[in-house]
């Protein structure tokens, strides 16, 4: 295993910081509700917007292994013989189904879920890309739904050649499945949210119960809010009742599924 030049954990809270400078998407980021405040500083994003189209994404953020070489296993799928890959979660849950089963049925009507990878590996890229804002654009994004079943007895892979390739390689066996490009991904998402059904309270506390029975679990308590936070951001009833069902999925998924949830708008 090659040594990594940033942390999965530096690597999402990067792709966070660039989604949520849209003022179309929401990151949902459990289990502190934001003082008005954190909120001024944060750029206004924290607030779920109620009653217009949207999308719940979940984004799983992997670090990529850079692969060149005569022993990279899957280097015969790219001309260049140099490649990104990275690795599926296939150990079996509580639930008794896999992550990335999970994560595939997750994904439904409403809901998207992607993994998202950097295609980039070298320390001197990654200070550029993080300074320059640019790591989205150069990562790729894979939907679990799209990737479909894999044998939990075996280790998978997911092999790309660059992150505006459009499209990987599932593996062990090399079956291709399409993608979706980092400089792309805000406008494919809201493209989605258009279609999408509006985000209601009655919606999201359907989506709390459906991910609570899928994880086979109880949903979280809902987060409170203490009185002078809704006075300082004139949150309506509504909207309080649906930024708590909102940070309740987020908890679960983040618990769960190592996902973060994000909400987009159409615009």
């Amino acid at each position: 295993m090659r040594p990594y030049y940033f942390s999965e954990f530096s690597y999402g809270f990067a792709v966070t910081a660039e989604f949520v400078r849209d003022p179309a998407l929401r990151i949902i980021d459990p289990p502190e509700f934001p003082s008005s405040r954190r909120e001024g500083q944060a750029g206004g994003g924290a607030d779920v917007r109620l009653n217009t189209p949207g999308v719940l994404t979940y984004l799983q953020f992997k670090l990529s292994d850079y692969m060149c070489g005569p022993t990279a296993a899957e280097r015969g799928l790219f001309p260049s013989k140099e490649y990104y890959r990275f690795h599926i979660r296939n150990d079996v849950t509580a639930s008794g189904m896999t992550q990335h089963e999970l994560l595939i049925q997750l994904d439904r009507p409403g809901n998207r879920v992607y993994y998202i990878a950097p295609g980039f590996y070298y320390e001197p890229d990654w200070q550029r890309l993080y300074r320059c804002r640019q790591v989205v654009q150069n990562s790729i994004l894979f939907s679990p739904a799209e990737l479909g079943s894999v044998d939990n007895t075996e280790d998978h892979v997911v092999a790309f050649e660059t992150a505006d390739a459009g499209f990987g390689w599932l593996c062990s066996e090399p079956i291709r499945r399409e993608a979706t490009a980092g400089k792309e991904a805000l406008r494919h998402l809201k493209t989605l949210a258009r279609r999408a059904e509006p985000i209601t309270t009655d919606r999201l506390a359907g989506e709390v119960q459906k991910l609570a029975r899928t994880l086979e679990i109880s949903p979280p308590d809902p987060v409170a809010v203490p009185p002078h936070t809704a006075d300082d951001l004139r949150w309506d009833r509504e909207t309080i009742q649906g930024m708590q069902l909102a940070t309740q999925l987020a908890s679960m998924a983040r618990s769960h599924l190592d996902c973060t949830l994000a909400v987009v708008h159409s615009e």
